[in-house]
């Protein structure tokens, strides 16, 4: 299991580098096996630790599992957390044992290690080995961040963040955030950013959350780039500077963010911050769409459509067209797609059309939508100051209603469907603005994507009020995603969630429009809505009661 194995590394390092600077001479290992005969714990640790690495003796796991049992036996707690990486990981001639590795890090635990009380925490919180339980995992998580575990200190914050094992507290998330990121550890530099970026138990500061930021940045953490990026491309925090914008959403490109990757494709295409170069938007634009990224894909079909980067071809306009009206654009260009790829199509002899339809039929097999699922919702904490949430589904799914565009390009202009295209494309293609804050998480890519309006806008633009709950809400999803989201595990999934505003903001009733069939994944969605607590007041042109909407969280939703 790639997350065992990834516990297993953090956790043996240290121990090892501390036996190995005994030195490997032929000289020291006999008196170093002499004193572990005699039942010395730390030379018993020491000559396990040099027979798992074959420094001065060969290689031979039999052995050091061996000695580290006895250094074990003993008490010593540095042995019992490498047997727990080995039995968690598997390896070392040791079949994988989740239950055994718990067990040996619970020993470790209470004997004071504060690496295996970050594990133990890790452990509880993604439910590997023992019952998933967050209270408990906030329990060892404390134990270690009061022993200085920078580790330890950003998930304990994150829990008080979201209120996850612990009573919800802002104030102490941005305390624990900070004890973290003091010690340099890039992820809670990237947090303490985020909650001075949105005044998340610290006063609202853009310049301190680009100052926390920056120092994540640099030490080359991914979420921090794209926010940087996001920072500079609108003058938050910084002077605005496109140039500076495209230089951290390419660090975050280059890391595989498809959000940032189809930022940057966007700054080529406008000559923002970079030299205006078609064909680098291209390239961009194709990574992430590769990535199931529907601006980028958008992007492409628009691009397409009008020639540039790349020969005209309304085939091809028509082709990504399809895909992202399919996929997860966002509720500004989502509502004129199915006419933008329409006008493609009028275009294309019915024979092309044909083999272009065959064509994403076959992308649509090769990458599937999950089927919205009638399940239970997870239990989450109640938001304060808010109206109750239903913790379960009350009635089946209604039809939903198509989504309402904010923004609609002016689809009854005169002449023929060539005119049509290129005017509609010239109104809707504007900035994706996916990079940055909206899009990108720390441990791999995670992506609000589609965003659904479910009742009538009376004609009101919401699209202003619809970009600021959602960064509201990925704040929230961001620190709750569960372990196995993360790299390496890099585990799929899609969550749909339906939620109502009422007009001052309240929330109202919550439900699970479909799952990922894994409950931590779809706490972490459902969390995101109510540990938002209170969005802001709907605009006062809008008269209807409530503002209904479903929201798409894609974890890992990436293509080959």
């Amino acid at each position: 299991m790639p997350i065992s194995r990834t516990l297993a590394c953090v956790c043996i390092t240290l121990p090892l580098l501390v036996g190995l600077t005994l030195g490997a001479d032929a000289q020291s290992i006999a008196a170093l096996k002499e004193q572990a005969a005699k039942g010395d714990p730390n030379a018993q640790l020491t000559l396990g630790a040099l027979y798992i690495k074959g420094a001065g003796v060969s290689k031979d796991d039999t052995r050091a599992v061996a000695w580290l049992r006895k250094a074990a036996d003993q008490g010593n707690s540095e042995a019992q957390v490498i047997l727990g990486s080995i039995y968690m990981a598997g390896g070392q001639g040791v079949p994988q044992n989740l239950q055994a590795g718990a067990a040996w890090y619970c020993l470790a635990a209470e004997h004071g290690s504060a690496d295996a009380q970050y594990m133990l925490g890790l452990l509880f919180s993604s439910g590997l080995g023992v019952p998933q339980d967050d209270a408990k995992a906030a329990l060892w998580f404390r134990k270690a961040a009061e022993q200085g575990s920078s580790n330890a200190q950003v998930e304990l914050g994150g829990m008080y963040y979201t209120g996850r094992g612990v009573s919800q507290d802002q104030s102490q998330a941005a305390t624990w955030f900070r004890k973290a990121a003091e010690q340099g550890n890039p992820k809670a530099q990237f947090s303490l950013g985020a909650c001075y970026r949105f005044g998340m138990g610290v006063p609202q500061d853009d310049a301190q959350a680009a100052a926390w930021y920056q120092k994540a940045a640099d030490q080359g953490n991914l979420a921090a780039q794209a926010g940087l990026g996001y920072l500079y491309a609108k003058g938050l925090g910084v002077p605005q500077n496109d140039a500076q914008a495209a230089a951290w959403y390419r660090k975050a490109a280059m890391q595989g963010d498809a959000a940032s990757q189809a930022s940057i494709g966007y700054l080529y295409s406008q000559g923002n911050g970079v030299p205006q170069d078609y064909a680098q938007a291209i390239a961009w634009y194709r990574k992430a769409a590769n990535q199931g990224n529907a601006d980028a894909q958008f992007g492409l079909g628009a691009s397409y459509g009008l020639g540039l980067g790349v020969p005209q071809n309304f085939a091809e306009a028509y082709f990504w067209f399809d895909i992202a009206a399919a996929g997860t654009l966002d509720i500004f260009k989502s509502g004129d797609l199915p006419k933008l790829r329409d006008h493609a199509g009028a275009l294309l002899s019915s024979a092309v059309l044909l083999q272009v339809q065959e064509r994403a039929r076959k992308w649509f097999e090769a990458h599937p939508v999950p089927e919205r699922a009638e399940v239970d919702a997870p239990p989450m904490p109640q938001p304060p100051a808010a109206a109750p949430v239903s913790p379960s589904l009350a009635s089946p799914v209604e039809e939903a209603q198509k989504p309402q565009s904010a923004t609609k390009p002016y689809f009854s202009t005169p002449g023929s469907a060539q005119d049509a295209i290129e005017q509609a494309i010239h109104n809707a293609n504007r900035h994706p603005d996916g990079g940055g804050e909206n899009s990108v998480s720390e441990s791999g890519p995670l992506n609000i994507g589609s965003v659904e309006i479910l009742t009538d806008t009376q004609g009101v633009n919401f699209q202003p009020y619809i970009s600021r709950i959602q960064r509201e809400i990925y704040q929230q999803w961001l620190p709750l995603t569960p372990e196995e989201a993360r790299q390496p595990l890099s585990k799929q999934g899609e969550t749909l969630i339906r939620f109502s505003i009422l007009s001052d903001g309240t929330i109202g009733a919550i439900h699970l429009d479909g799952s990922t069939h894994d409950s931590a994944m779809d706490r972490a969605a459902w969390g995101s809505i109510t540990g938002v607590g209170q969005f802001p007041p709907l605009p006062r042109q809008f008269t209807g009661p409530n503002l209904e909407l479903r929201i798409h969280y894609l974890v890992n939703k990436t293509t080959e």
